[in-house]
């Protein structure tokens, strides 16, 4: 669980995650663009996310582009 290494108590964290379903940020109501990446590309890229850890940013826009052919850009 995500609340252990941010030394944060894991109701805290349910209740973050409540709140942002509640606010409908998941959805492209919410401003978001669409994304870039087909379904599977996604289910792919969420399990391999799951069990690799990357410490920033410009590591999954590399594992991205080689594995999926997709350009992202990072925020600044």
């Amino acid at each position: 669980m995500i609340a252990q290494p941010l030394r944060i108590h894991e109701t805290s964290i349910l209740r973050h995650i409540k709140d942002y379903k509640a606010s409908e940020k998941l959805t492209s109501k919410s401003g978001g663009s669409s994304s870039k990446l087909s379904a599977d590309q996604t289910e792919q890229l969420i399990a391999h996310l799951t069990d690799q850890t990357y410490h920033h940013q410009k590591d999954i826009v590399t594992y991205i582009k080689a594995t999926c052919l997709v350009e992202y850009t990072q925020s600044t």
